[in-house]
This record gives structure tokens, sequence and C-alpha cells, in this order.
């Protein structure tokens, strides 16, 4: 949508459902993700399909998406974190199977040293870019259903489905502090400044 005149810029008509959308960071690109396990990227501002991925060994929904800072890469999730190559247009890499559940967070820090994931089977994980392998583990939350960091990198916030937000070192993944929310929550979003939290609950 243009938001200021209403205009729909791009009308994707799909016989599943669309799960995710994000813009890359520099905006000039958006991905799309189904609930069949594919992921077409979009030029912006003229909303022409560019890519299609189809990742192997997938055929289920991706609820979590994240751009690498310069807009080169996509990671997507489902059990697995699978690594696209926009330029190259294939999936560079998929990351070993930790998870037990499905993702449904997942964030790409903007220095493009880690990948932070946390799933359903209540594991939050930082894995190292480089070597593409977990550098710190950690569980305790029940099933997470959301994820942010800081602008800073410095803090992450996960999502509880027991009602709690979480707040973590982003380096080592200790467990700082536990806000305590009204019902199942959805989602987490710091701002700008990482000075506040937003959630998203499902009691409205």
């Amino acid at each position: 949508w243009d938001y200021k005149t209403g205009e729909i810029k791009l009308r994707m008509l799909d016989s599943n459902w669309i799960t995710r959308v994000q813009y890359s960071p520099a905006g000039d690109k958006l991905a799309v993700a189904t609930y069949r396990g594919d992921i077409y990227v979009y030029s912006v501002p003229e909303y022409r399909r560019i890519r299609e991925f189809f990742p192997r060994n997938s055929n289920l929904p991706f609820f979590a998406m994240s751009w690498s800072a310069d807009g080169k890469f996509l990671v997507a999730a489902d059990l697995r974190i699978h690594v696209l190559d926009i330029e190259k247009n294939a999936e560079q890499d998929t990351l070993d199977p930790i998870h037990t559940d499905t993702i449904w967070g997942l964030v790409w820090s903007d220095n493009q040293k880690a990948i932070y994931s946390a799933a359903k089977d209540g594991q939050l994980i930082k894995w190292d870019q480089e070597t593409r392998t977990p550098s710190a583990v950690s569980t305790g939350q029940g099933k997470n259903y959301g994820l942010a960091l800081t602008p800073d990198e410095q803090l992450l916030a996960t999502a509880g489905s027991d009602g709690t937000i979480a707040i973590w070192n982003a380096k080592t993944l200790e467990k700082i502090t536990v806000l305590e929310g009204r019902s199942f929550v959805t989602e987490v979003a710091f701002n700008q400044q990482g000075t506040a939290l937003a959630t998203s609950n499902l009691d409205g």
C-alpha cells in the first residue's frame, strides 16, 4: 500500500497464506513468504518479482525472515534456517536443525556477525555468521513466538506463550529479567533508541 494515497502497490494472489513480509534495510526489495514454504522477492518501487526461492528440504511454512544489513542475503526459517543469496538467486546454506519446533523469531545483527533464532521449542540460539554454528543456546521461557534485538545489539527480547517477555544479554544469552504480561505474547519490538519495548498479545 501507499498509505498516503491508499493505492495498492502490489497484490499477490496465491493459493496459500502469506505468512511474512519484510522490506530490505535499504527499502529497495520486498520479501514475501508463504505457508507452502516458497519465498518471493520483489523490486521496489516497481514491485516486480525478481527472485523465487523454493528452499530444499522444506515443505513447511516460513513464519520468520530477516535480511542481512547489506541486503544481499535473506534468512528464512521453518524448523531449519535457510540462507538465501539474493544476487545469485540460490540457497547458500542451511543451518543444522537444532530447533525441534517451528522458529517464529529470526534476527540478523546489523554487523552481520550473528543470527538469532527463537522457537516454539523454547530455545533461543545465537548462530555465528562465519561458521554457521551455534555460539550460545538458552532455554527456559516456554514457547517463543517473537524476537527483537536492540539497535545497539546489546539486548534481546523474546515473546512467550506464557505471557512473559524475557530480556537477554545478546552476547551471552544470559537472561537479565522477565516482564510479566497479561496473556500469550505474539510479538515484541524495540524502539530506535532501544529504550522502550512494544508487545502484542492475543487478548487484544
